[in-house]
């Protein structure tokens, strides 16, 4: 008959951060003389009772025994179930290699530090330093979608998002083609600034052609460019907004 010892440190329950992928991770230690050294496959299975009972999870691990004692991190291939961390009577089977499962199980219990870590790993999550998630707005909880209208414009640009009141066109116009030409020059006739933004469109066209403005802050006028001579049946369309 094996002579099976269990580790003190078996019935500590401690939350690890390499199982916060799955959720919270328990670690043991296994201890039995009889085994040789070399790797073995644990079967892990948690309970919500002290004996008998029905298995509500379960994994199986690799572990390497070294002169008779094995640790092991449960909770790495199976979310380990809220229900076994808060029972009173948790208990967690085990067997190695194919055999019966031992007794007894083993009685995890809960220390200060797990009490502390099951909080934080809630904390964290609502914590407002915790990237890549916004609680709520206006006191709406969960996805929020903003839409602007009604003149009102929702821009983001990075991580800061603008929410103002649309830009009126300060004036517009229409270029047509002559076949030759690929760049145009224009006087709109209004203040143009660093802050003037300058759209354009390319109509009737059957090929893409890229456009670009250049503004001359100088003499107000803009010029714009196009990738290959318009024909006369081409035509951009531009729109000042200030």
């Amino acid at each position: 008959m094996r002579l099976l010892l269990i580790s003190a440190s078996c019935a500590l329950l401690s939350v690890l951060p390499a199982a916060a992928q799955l959720g919270l991770g328990l670690s043991i230690s296994i201890e039995d003389e009889t085994i040789r050294d070399g790797w073995y496959s644990v079967h892990i299975r948690y309970y919500t009772a002290s004996t008998d009972g029905t298995a509500i999870a379960e994994e199986v691990l690799s572990g390497r025994f070294v002169s008779g004692r094995c640790s092991l991190l449960c909770g790495l291939t199976t979310q380990i179930p809220d229900v076994f961390l808060q029972s009173a009577s948790a208990s967690i089977g085990y067997s190695i290699e194919g055999e019966p499962e031992r007794l007894p199980r083993i009685r995890p219990s809960r220390v200060p530090y797990a009490e502390h870590a099951l909080h934080a790993h809630i904390a964290d999550a609502l914590s407002p330093s915790f990237t890549g998630l916004v609680t709520s707005i206006n006191e709406l909880a969960g996805p929020v979608t903003l839409i602007g209208e009604d003149g009102i414009r929702v821009q983001r640009q990075g991580s800061t998002l603008t929410i103002g009141q649309r830009r009126a066109p300060a004036t517009r116009g229409v270029i047509r083609g002559n076949n030759v030409s690929h760049q145009f020059s224009i006087s709109p006739g209004v203040t143009i600034t660093s802050a003037t933004r300058v759209t354009l469109l390319l109509l009737n066209s059957t090929t893409h052609i890229a456009l670009t403005a250049q503004v001359n802050l100088t003499d107000g006028t803009i010029t714009i460019v196009a990738a290959a001579p318009l024909l006369e049946t081409e035509l951009i369309s531009w729109e000042i907004t200030e």
